[in-house]
């Protein structure tokens, strides 16, 4: 704090943002000791230590989720704005995005990832699932596996197509996207954008951020909390849409194979549920959330 507070002197800022964690503890305390208007940004639908503890006294608090506002005291000037994307979520077409992974556009889509560093349960459940998806829906798969864990799944899941679909071809395979048939695996996605366009339904995880790009494009969803996130932040995000009608969630430590292929089935094959999952996800989208957050930060610092 005192170091903060020596920075906050030398910078001499109009206004402090904090967007919670341990971290911007100290620097927002040093700003409010030295009456800097403070502005925190919560992005999850239970707040983390560091916002419920200084919410009371920050000049506003942008949430995420309106879940939030229970826990922060009757005091707190909170505000429910949403979280910030990239525009281009909202920009890019669906045509685009089929285009820019190779996806045929007479098939649905399931989009599949456990964030950049991927996720060993998903990735285990998907390579279990994929060939009897694959073969029961006739659907194609967009799979990210996380840098770490491509080619080791990669090999796995082209051994495991080979077993239930001998004929299966091998389109392409390389360091950056192997193509088994319909069942596309790739270490990382960098056009997240592109990817979302493609989908129809999303398998992640239920960080904040992803869920409200999930939301603004109105994609139903089953979440798998990571169950080692902070304060167990990822559960409330997920009970969020759940209870919204807009997600399916299964905890980590039931996901498998048979529960996936169980979940995906139910939804794919149900159109009409599917639809109304999407209109409920894009209900709660909130895509000025950005423009809303900063006239905040501008008020705060005129204030």
């Amino acid at each position: 704090v005192v170091e903060a507070a020596r920075i906050v002197r030398r910078f001499r800022p109009h206004v402090a943002v904090g967007t919670g964690g341990y971290v911007s503890g100290p620097a927002m305390a040093a700003a409010l000791l030295m009456r800097v208007p403070v502005v925190l940004q919560e992005q999850n639908a239970y707040p983390g230590l560091t916002n419920r503890l200084l919410g009371r006294f920050a000049a506003c608090v942008a949430l995420g989720h309106p879940e939030a506002k229970a826990y922060l005291g009757g005091g707190t000037r909170a505000v429910v704005t949403g979280n910030p994307i990239r525009r281009d979520v909202l920009t890019a077409t669906r045509t685009a995005g089929l285009s820019k992974f190779g996806l045929d556009p007479g098939r649905k889509t399931l989009l599949v990832f456990g964030g950049s560093q991927g996720g060993r349960s998903i990735n285990q459940a998907l390579l279990a699932a994929a060939p009897v998806l694959l073969d029961r829906l006739g659907i194609q798969i967009l799979h990210q596996t996380g840098k770490a864990g491509f080619a080791a799944v990669a090999e796995e899941a082209e051994r495991r197509m080979r077993a239930a679909a001998p004929g299966t071809p091998v389109v392409r395979r390389d360091a950056e996207h192997v193509v088994l048939g319909r069942w596309h695996v790739v270490p990382y996605i960098h056009d997240m954008p592109a990817a979302y366009a493609a989908a129809d339904l999303v398998v992640s995880r239920a960080g904040a951020i992803t869920l409200a790009e999930i939301t603004a494009r109105g994609l139903p969803a089953i979440l798998v909390p990571y169950p080692f996130a902070a304060e167990g932040h990822q559960d409330a995000n997920a009970r969020a849409l759940a209870q919204a009608g807009a997600a399916v969630v299964v905890q980590d430590k039931d996901l498998n194979g048979d529960v996936l292929v169980e979940h995906v089935s139910a939804l794919m094959e149900d159109p009409e549920r599917l639809a109304r999952m999407s209109t409920a996800s894009r209900a709660l989208a909130r895509p000025e959330a950005a423009e809303h957050i900063a006239d905040l930060i501008e008020r705060a610092a005129r204030g």
